[in-house]
Order: structure tokens, then sequence, then C-alpha cells
């Protein structure tokens, strides 16, 4: 498990270091198992999914997945990164709001 969640947080840095200089964020990150972990958020926070992304895995082949999840009445918020197998929580935290880009207001 500590193999996959180094190749997710690989992933991570990786595809920032596209973005700009690279530079290391020093974060602990929560994981577990994906059966465990996922329906944690809507089980303690209520939170549901909002959005959800696709990425490919470092070895090129295997999907891993990025959510966000939120309780808009709450305004609590989650971010993951997860595949079959394991579920990191990257952030969470209360307060947000929706916005578009410029060109799409």
């Amino acid at each position: 498990m500590f193999g996959k969640l180094i190749t997710i947080v690989a992933g991570l840095a990786i595809s920032t270091a596209v973005l700009a200089e690279q530079q290391v964020l020093n974060k602990k990150v929560t994981c577990d198992e994906s059966s465990k972990m996922l329906p944690f958020f809507g089980e303690k926070y209520g939170e549901e999914p909002m959005w959800i992304g696709t990425a490919k895995a470092d070895d090129g082949k295997s999907v891993v997945y990025l959510g966000v999840v939120v309780n808009s009445e709450t305004q609590t918020w989650s971010v993951v990164m997860y595949n079959k197998e394991v579920a990191c929580l990257i952030e969470s935290g209360k307060g947000f709001k929706f916005t578009l880009p410029e060109g799409n207001k």
C-alpha cells in the first residue's frame, strides 16, 4: 500500500512540474483502502461528489481518479485521489463558492 501512495503522490508532483518550477509541499496525506475511505465522506459529513476527473497513473496504463465532494448545506468539502485499491485525502475544509472562468459567465 505504501508503494501505491508514493505513486499517487509522485503523480501529483509530476503533473504540477509541467505548470511551474518544481517545488515541494510537505503535507501529511491520509490514505486507506478505497472501500473504507470513499463511503466515509458521505456517512460522516454528508458530502456528495461534485466533480470527478481521471488521469493516467505513472505506469501509463492504469487510471487514478481525483474527486471533489461537498456538502452544500454545511459548506464542507474534501479532495480525494483514489484508484480501486487505495484512496488518499488530499485536503478538506469548510467554506467554498462556485465560480466559472471569465468567458463562461
